[in-house]
């Protein structure tokens, strides 16, 4: 159960019917001792007939409320009530006003649909309380005025549902009473029948309650309220009608939806001490005449003198096929006068069978029955007849013999016992593999139990026993009670237990709610999931059970038949994607711009373009225009996620010339060299000559006498320099 629990909540006590208005006089209500009464909890009239409700699909036990009432006191009570607005429910009076408690209700919840305790169809707080104006005056309980409301915080009613309000009402008419009694732990209780009595004030039925169904939903068969459910005086339960001064109260408190007057009519029957068949009730328009029923009833000891509206009537009203124009519900009853004749009754008794007792039967003197044609039973028995005296050993009576009656008579069945035969029922595993039951051995008839020990058989789920091995439906469970016809082996059926897979999901690297897991028995085909994860820069392709695919083996909500557990992982398709790179040469000649398109992952690698610019040499790029070293070196890799513009950055060239003096010889010409700073030279290889000279090689004092430099020697010049032709004389 999940009960209701309260809270502290300050508001004003909205019932302005209290203290001061008590001292008002109203006329509209007289009270009558019948009909005050005072608070009875249980009111149960024979057998308890009341039905457990658990379905709240239709009216009216959709509308029914359980309500939890707090008193100043704190004392906390359980009753019920009706919806019959969406922020309007009608309950007692009794159930929101206690002197005992402290006077008028201070909180309440109210729960609709509830099962268990457990409100099915939503919960919702009192906003405000009402109670009649004379109860209030009275102070006391008081059936007739017996009538209170809910002002709810919110509208319950959407949720449930509410019922249309009918002040008329016709004894005999059908009622149907719900209440959430305490002894039903939380659950609704209903009982239908009819209206025993009425007055303009209250309905009396004996609909079965027990305390908690205080302010109960009483409907008529057409699902209309008529009534709260308000008490019980021992003779009857007791409902305050909405109708008279009731329904001008609550007409204050709320807006009424009132149900139309009835236009057709029930003209039902009532055997009134017959047994025999009723005729069938008729519905008819209002002011229809109609014929009564030809039916003759039959009543041993009394003649039939005809029918009534008056169940008490001593002379009939009506006679068979007589005309009767319907302005109400109507119920007609058989009025019987004595005949004076002798009344006896035939009356069965199994003397030790186990079958159903034939029903009595009563008949005049005289009068000429039939033996039951029901045969009854007895395990280990034949059945003989039927004879007056229990301990017969022949039978005086046969099923079907005709008999005139002449006194009240008790027939009891008349046995002859079989003879004792042993029957043996043994068992077969039939596969299993746990220890064989022990052998049972009964007499014919008779009843034994089968083992309650559940055999074993891996792979397999015990079914219970059968006669035939190859049943795939079992007769019999463990346990079970076998009545011995004969010998007879026993065999266990078992069913496969089917192998489950496990499948479950990879998002792979996206993004999303993931799938959940699935337990599927095996070879049965399921359909996966519609669910659509995400992931930057791809597209969604569908499942794969590798990891690394790149095409889909199962599309979305596709079927997937499960033959092992697997994982389903996400494929993702790249989205290629264009970018521009734009290079900003600073004066460099080379390519301005080019596109780049992404092959996989959401940016693109590109080795940027090496533009060249005379006297400068090439660093690099950078990102910044005003970058002084270069973010990317020549030959460096950039990463591309957007359009793009690098920069180049140069440095200026240093040169130095070199020049050959060939320093008084002769014989060639050797031109200026131009060298980068930071670079080197080769000397040059050409000899030059001089009359009575040999050439030692170059040096850069042109009165050196050994040669610093010799051919194709490397010279890294550091300024501007000239080269002597350095000579050895001869």
């Amino acid at each position: 159960m999940n009960p209701i629990k309260f809270k502290t909540l300050k508001f004003s006590l909205p019932c302005l019917l209290l203290i001061g208005m008590m001292s008002l006089f109203l006329g509209q209500v007289s009270l009558s001792a019948d009909e005050v009464t005072l608070p009875k909890t249980r009111g149960v009239f024979g057998e308890d007939n009341r039905q457990i409700i658990t379905d709240f699909s239709q009216k009216p036990h959709r509308a029914s409320v359980r309500i939890s009432v707090q008193f100043p006191n704190k004392e906390v009570i359980s009753a019920s009530g009706t919806l019959i607005n969406n922020d309007f429910v009608v309950t007692a009076a009794h159930v929101l006003y206690s002197k005992e408690h402290g006077g008028m209700a201070i909180y309440a919840t109210i729960g609709a649909g509830a099962i268990a305790g457990n409100p099915t169809l939503g919960v919702a707080t009192a906003e405000k309380f009402f109670i009649t104006e004379e109860y209030a005056k009275g102070g006391f309980y008081n059936s007739i005025v017996d009538v209170g409301g809910i002002k709810l915080s919110t509208k319950l009613g959407n949720s449930a549902t509410t019922l249309l309000v009918q002040p008329n009402v016709s004894v005999g008419e059908n009622l149907t009473v719900s209440g959430f009694s305490y002894d039903l732990e939380g659950y609704l209780g209903s009982d239908a029948g009819p209206i025993d009595s009425l007055s303009s004030h209250v309905v009396r039925y004996k609909m079965d309650t027990i305390g908690g169904a205080s302010g109960g939903t009483v409907v008529n068969d057409r699902n209309e309220i008529v009534a709260v459910h308000s008490g019980q005086d021992g003779k009857y339960n007791i409902g305050a009608r909405l109708s008279g001064y009731n329904l001008e109260q609550l007409k204050k408190w709320t807006t009424v939806n009132i149900a139309p007057e009835k236009t057709t009519y029930t003209l039902s029957y009532q055997l009134n001490g017959s047994s025999g068949k009723v005729p069938d009730k008729i519905t008819v328009a209002d002011k229809e005449t109609i014929k009564i029923t030809p039916n003759q009833p039959v009543r041993p000891g009394y003649d039939f003198l005809g029918w009534s509206t008056n169940i008490n009537a001593t002379t009939a009203d009506y006679q068979a096929n007589d005309t009767l124009t319907v302005t109400k519900d109507t119920i007609l009853y058989a009025i019987w006068q004595s005949n004076g004749r002798a009344v006896y009754t035939l009356s069965y008794d199994l003397n030790g069978g186990n079958s159903t007792t034939p029903p009595a039967v009563v008949a005049e003197n005289g009068a000429e029955l039939k033996i039951t044609n029901d045969k009854p039973n007895r395990p280990g028995y034949d059945f003989l007849g039927w004879a007056d005296d229990a301990n017969a050993t022949t039978a005086q009576y046969q099923t079907n013999d005709s008999f005139k009656i002449a006194r009240s008579l008790n027939l009891y069945a008349i046995w002859a016992q079989k003879p004792v035969v042993l029957h043996t029922i043994t068992f077969d595993l039939n596969g299993g593999d746990s220890e064989v039951p022990t052998a049972l051995t009964a007499e014919t008839e008779t009843t034994v139990k089968l083992p309650s020990t559940i055999p074993n058989r891996q792979g397999y789920l015990f079914l219970g026993w059968a006669e035939n091995a190859t049943s795939i439906t079992a007769t019999y469970k463990a346990n079970a009670e076998i009545s011995a016809e004969k010998s007879l082996t026993l065999y266990a059926i078992w069913a496969i237990i089917p192998q489950e897979h496990l499948i479950t999901y990879d998002l792979n690297g996206g993004n999303g709610v993931k799938p959940a897991n699935l337990f599927v028995t095996d070879k049965t085909t399921v359909r996966l999931t519609t669910l659509l994860p995400t992931r930057a820069g791809y597209e969604f392709g569908g499942w794969s059970e590798d990891p690394t695919a790149k095409s889909a083996t199962y599309l979305p909500a596709a079927t997937f038949t499960a033959t092992h557990s697997t994982t389903l992982y996400a494929v993702w398709q790249h989205i290629p994607k264009t970018y521009t790179l734009t290079y900003n040469l600073h004066g460099g000649t080379g390519v301005k711009s080019e596109k780049v398109t992404t092959t996989s992952g959401t940016a693109a690698q590109v080795m940027p373009q090496t533009p060249t610019r005379k006297g400068y040499h090439f660093l690099g790029w950078a990102v910044s225009s005003s970058a002084k070293i270069a973010d990317y070196p020549i030959g460096t890799a950039i990463s591309i996620e957007k359009n793009t513009t690098l920069h180049a950055l140069w440095v200026k060239r240093v040169d130095y010339t070199v020049t050959y003096n060939l320093n008084g010889g002769t014989g060639v010409k050797i031109d200026k060299a131009i060298v980068e700073k930071g670079y080197s030279l080769n000397i040059t290889s050409q000899t030059p000559t001089r009359k009575n000279y040999t050439f030692l090689g170059w040096a850069t004092s042109s009165s050196a006498k050994t040669a610093t430099y010799r051919a194709n020697n490397l010279f890294v010049p550091e300024k501007n320099v000239t080269l002597y032709a350095i000579w050895l004389k001869n």
